[in-house]
Parts: C-alpha cells; structure tokens; sequence
C-alpha cells in the first residue's frame, strides 16, 4: 500500500510543457508538486517582444468550471511572483503585460497560472530569446548591382546573434536565400524581381529561437518601382502619397 501511494504522488508531478512554435520546454520536477487540478490548463505557449513584452495563451480543459477565471504570474529567480497585470475579465485562455524587473533576456522566467487561490499550472522558461519575436527589418534597399542592404530596428542583443531569410519573387515563382549578416549578394542574374526579408534569433550563444518576425515591405527592382521608393519620392515632391 505505500508503495502504491508512493507511486500515485509521483505521477502528479508531472505538468506538461510550455511551447512556442515548434519548441517546448519540459516542467522541472521541482515544481507543480501537489498542484490539484493541473489538468484544467494545457498547451501554454508564450511569445516575448522588445522591452520584454510577454503575450502567452493556454487551452482549457473541459473539466475546468465555465465561470472559473485564471490569472497569470511570473517572476526571476529568488524574487516574488508578480501579476501579469493587463488580464482582461473573461478571457480565460489569455494574458500579455510588460515583465517589471525582468531586464535580461538571458534569466530564468517563472510562470505559474492561478484558479482563484489554487495554482494549476507551473513552468520555467530559459532563455526568453528562444521565444522572442524580433521585429521586421527596415530600410530594405537594392544596389545596383543587387547586393541588398537592411536594418534592423535597435534590440539589446549583439548583431551576430540575428538570421535572416531573403524571400524573392520573379515572374518564373519565387525562392529563398539565408544572410547570417545585414546584407545579401545575389548571385543570380535577375533583372526583375521583388525582394523582401525577415529575422530571427539564430545563433547558438545567443538563442535559438524559431520564430521569425514580420516580412519588411517588399522592395521592386527592374519594371515598376518599390512602394518604398514611391514614398520616398513623394515626399521629397511634398506631394501627399495615396497609396493603390
């Protein structure tokens, strides 16, 4: 008889795990020991954004109350766990705030998931960059002899630690090339093409999320010209823009 208990308290341990993507992270055994009804909250996932910006949702069990309400809370190591504040009432699967006191990229993050005073959902997430969403780059531009520039808007991480995907369309389909770096050669002999380019955390000491961001705006070479350029244009004629 108690090594059958024994047993049954230690199958109850076990949590599930929190994903992004195609990425998951198992639960420490550590935590979520003796957390009743930890099957009312599945699938969490959570995605992070500049000025550490979290945004996470969850699945709901079946058996979970219709009227129960669930509250998120995270915190570091060794500190207390705080709300995540901008919870709306009546949207259980969801929560998104600012991290207060979370200023690295790099540390543990905590979550845990509430039912009035009951926890039912606990995890640990490191590092955040492997769940972190750049943003688009900026400033695509096209050389004239299609070696293609870009910028990325300014992010506290080292610049070696970004990848990038190239996505060009010609009038023969479309295709994809990869940049480790801010800049992109293209070999092929194309006098015709969209261009258009998009980032993620990449390198292996930095983070390895899989998450790109958002696609630039698109750059036209050869017939037409880019909506960028267009732009550009119109305001130096201080004529106002309309776009098509």
């Amino acid at each position: 008889m108690q090594c059958g208990t024994c047993l049954l308290l230690a199958a109850s341990v076990w949590l599930g795990t929190v994903s992004a993507v195609t990425k998951s992270i198992a639960l420490p055994p550590e935590m979520g020991a003796r957390i009743p009804n930890k099957s009312w909250i599945q699938n969490v996932s959570c995605i992070f954004y500049d000025e550490i910006y979290m945004n996470c949702t969850w699945d709901i069990s079946e058996s979970a109350p219709q009227k129960q309400q669930f509250v998120l809370y995270y915190k570091n190591h060794k500190k207390r766990f705080a709300k995540c504040k901008s919870q709306r009432s009546g949207d259980r699967g969801h929560a998104s705030c600012y991290l207060q006191g979370v200023t690295s990229y790099y540390n543990i993050l905590y979550l845990r998931i509430k039912a009035s005073k009951i926890i039912v959902f606990e995890t640990d997430i490191e590092p955040l960059l492997d769940f972190y969403k750049l943003r688009p780059p900026i400033n695509v531009t096209v050389l004239k002899n299609n070696a293609i520039t870009w910028e990325n808007i300014p992010f506290k991480i080292f610049e070696e630690c970004f990848t990038y995907q190239l996505n060009f369309t010609t009038s023969n389909g479309w295709f994809t090339e990869t940049s480790d770096w801010n800049n992109y050669n293209l070999e092929k002999k194309l006098n015709t093409f969209t261009v258009k380019v998009r980032s993620r955390v990449g390198e292996f000491y930095c983070g390895d999320s899989q998450i790109w961001s958002d696609w630039s705006e698109s750059v036209n070479v050869g017939k037409g010209s880019s909506s960028v350029e267009r732009r550009r244009r119109m305001r130096r004629k201080r004529i106002p823009f309309h776009s098509e």
